[in-house]
């Protein structure tokens, strides 16, 4: 094995062990505004009138554009995807997000007998994790061709530097 491969291979896992941190920091400022965004949408709704659960399904898909957006450009690497497809694979995502805060919200809001705006506040805070883990493992995944080529663009900088320092 050549020095520069191993130097490539090295990088390459030094990165993957410094990628979830800062993936998790970004998604933070992301899903922050985002529940920023959302609350203000519903309770927006809210006070002109919209049903509560009407209001929290049009509140969602707009917030779903606000953060596929901001995820697919800043947090998550390139997946080699189109956007097409990985606005599908973020659809398929917050549906199941949906089905979570939605559940969690009729519980506390029907359930608990907590108010509208709490109970979706709440009920966004349940979601979360459920967002970010499918995210991160599927939506934005790298695609094989994009992982191989970020592996070989990696590989040949490495070598590059190494010829440099010669």
């Amino acid at each position: 094995m050549c020095p520069a491969r191993s130097i490539s291979r090295s990088s390459i896992d030094v990165s993957r062990s410094t990628r979830l941190p800062g993936q998790l920091v970004r998604y933070g400022i992301v899903v922050g505004s985002g529940y920023v965004l959302a609350i203000a949408l519903y309770s927006g709704e809210l006070s002109i009138g919209i049903a509560p659960y009407l209001a929290l399904g049009i509140a969602f898909v707009l917030n779903g554009l606000y953060n596929f957006a901001l995820l697919r450009r800043w947090t998550f690497p390139a997946s080699g995807r189109g956007a097409g497809s990985d606005l599908g694979r973020f659809t398929l995502v917050a549906l199941v997000s949906a089905v979570v805060n939605y559940g969690s919200f009729a519980i506390l809001y029907s359930g608990v007998d907590l108010g509208a705006s709490t109970a979706q506040r709440l009920a966004i805070l349940i979601a979360a994790p459920v967002t970010f883990l499918a995210n991160r493992l599927w939506s934005f995944r790298s695609s094989a061709r994009s992982a191989q080529a970020t592996a070989e663009l990696r590989e040949t900088s490495a070598r590059k530097a190494s010829y440099s320092r010669m």
